[in-house]
């Protein structure tokens, strides 16, 4: 079995209107509040804040100045949802700004399982693994260095030339994985498996089309 078969196994997609379960529908009719504004961590200082996301990746990725004071800075990181302030729980980080530009996944506990993990197995079942890699750090701050990661193990643990997958495509793969899994689900994350006939993706949560219909599903 050649490389030109790169196995992509996604636990969610877009799902058209029609196919929403009842159950799921109640489920986001009763929580309004998105996941991504839900706190992280909270009870924290200005410095706490600044500490623990990488704010240089933030406007280094929105291709925006970095301000030179720090008021501006924290502003501009609330203004984005990444951040917030309230009385009661003083400054706290969004799930979206821990997500996304957390120095350290283990900074936040309910959020820890959902670093990328990437699994080089000998052989083409998973008997024997050779080497495991997590991602310590958010999605958008680790994901170029995930992608050269995963790269280099296609290369060097398998002796294959990485030409053979395209980069741009396990970058669209992997992208994919981390932004439409079940974040609800805390015990699990995204996994990338590595064989010598093949790429396994997966993610927590269960699609609500069949997967076999996933190519040819409305959008």
């Amino acid at each position: 079995m050649g490389w030109d078969r790169v196995i992509s196994v996604i636990s969610s997609s877009y799902v058209p209107n029609r196919l929403i379960d009842h159950e799921h529908c109640l489920g986001q009719a009763l929580d309004q509040e998105r996941f991504e504004d839900r706190l992280a961590l909270d009870h924290l200082g200005v410095d706490d804040v600044l500490s623990l996301l990488d704010y240089s990746a933030y406007f280094s990725l929105s291709r925006t100045p970095l301000p030179e004071d720090r008021s501006h800075i924290i502003d501009a990181i609330r203004a984005a949802g990444l951040a917030m302030y309230d009385t009661s729980v003083g400054w706290a980080i969004t799930n979206l700004g821990a997500v996304l530009f957390c120095k350290k996944f283990d900074h936040f506990p309910s959020l820890s399982r959902k670093a990328l993990r990437v699994v080089t197995y000998r052989g083409e079942n998973r008997v024997e693994a050779i080497r495991e890699q997590v991602s310590g750090r958010g999605y958008a701050v680790g994901f170029d260095q995930m992608i050269q990661y995963v790269m280099e193990q296609i290369e060097n643990g398998l002796g294959r030339s990485n030409s053979e997958i395209p980069e741009v495509v396990l970058r669209e793969l992997i992208a994919n994985a981390l932004i439409h899994q079940d974040f609800t689900l805390c015990g699990t994350g995204p996994v990338v498996e590595i064989f010598d006939d093949r790429v396994e993706i997966t993610n927590p949560g269960q699609p609500l089309i069949p997967r076999e219909r996933f190519v040819d599903s409305p959008p």
